[in-house]
């Protein structure tokens, strides 16, 4: 990232009440009353989730499903639930950029929810707080992606892969963090963003979206055969998928933007409190994630 791609507070902190910023457009919703499903209630019913929780971090800070929902305009909602209908009918006939694009969705209307159950202190498990700035650029990335998309101009940025996988029930892997780039000036500072939100559902071939993923790593051949033939493929044991892909995440993305031992560090600890795993070192001295 140059100098000229800098992301500063400014840029992305909003100003106003993210509790009335519509997910798809970014306008004001007039009232409070968030209308917008994140996790699709056919999902939810589907794989009795009703009373399910989604871990945000870590074990003790979970939120109901049912309470992940978002501001969102009537007719951009109605506009995209066709398209999440679409998903639960037949996901097979569905492009990948379309399913990019429901992914990212996922992915901000989680950090919407992530930011404001964090910023309730009065909330008995709330999370950790974020560098909000991510749920900024997120949130920026899919509405732009949104209008070109209505427009029919749309097509992913980042990567969207379509991994084997023997999962046995319902699995919503959300990734994301920061890493801070030194720009050696005082007045400004640089990051680096990486979202990885995967889903698998029993069935079905395991959706894996990066959003930054620029030169779409995820998508090339090798990445494919290395998953397919190894046990992770066929496991349904979910810890161990959440695993894998983690560390994926880190082998393939972050870990040339490491430049020291404590950055290094920092960037596998965000990732582990984020997906639920912890990290360790095997015998040959190779940096790996496991399921906690």
């Amino acid at each position: 990232m140059s100098e000229s791609d800098e992301l500063n507070v400014s840029q992305y902190i909003h100003t106003d009440d993210v509790r009335r910023r519509c997910l798809f457009t970014g306008v004001d919703v007039p009232g409070t009353k968030r209308g917008e499903h994140v996790i699709p209630r056919w999902l939810v019913k589907d794989h009795a989730l009703q009373d399910g929780g989604v871990q945000l971090g870590q074990p003790e800070a979970l939120a109901r499903i049912l309470e992940f929902t978002a501001p969102a305009d009537a007719v951009a909602n109605q506009t995209f639930g066709a398209l999440e209908q679409r998903i639960k009918e037949n996901q097979a006939d569905v492009s990948d950029d379309e399913l990019y694009l429901w992914l990212l969705k996922l992915s901000s209307g989680m950090l919407w929810n992530h930011r404001r159950l964090a910023e309730n202190a009065q909330h008995p498990r709330a999370p950790v707080q974020f560098d909000v700035r991510l749920e900024g650029i997120v949130s920026n990335e899919f509405q732009d992606a949104y209008a070109k998309w209505m427009d029919g101009s749309f097509s992913r940025k980042g990567s969207l892969t379509k991994l084997p996988s023997g999962v046995d029930r319902l699995m919503i892997l959300h990734i994301f963090g920061v890493t801070l780039l030194d720009f050696e000036h005082e007045t400004h500072e640089g990051i680096f963003p990486y979202v990885l939100m995967a889903m698998g559902r029993p069935g079905h071939p395991l959706l894996v979206a990066s959003f930054f993923d620029t030169g779409r790593k995820w998508e090339e051949d090798i990445v494919y055969s290395a998953w397919a033939s190894n046990e992770v493929a066929t496991t349904p044991e979910v810890p161990f998928v959440r695993a894998a892909l983690a560390t994926a995440l880190y082998t393939m993305e972050l870990r040339p933007l490491v430049s020291s031992e404590e950055q290094e560090q920092r960037l596998m600890d965000g990732i582990a409190h984020a997906a639920g795993v912890r990290r360790f070192t095997d015998d040959e001295g190779v940096k790996r994630f496991r399921p906690r």
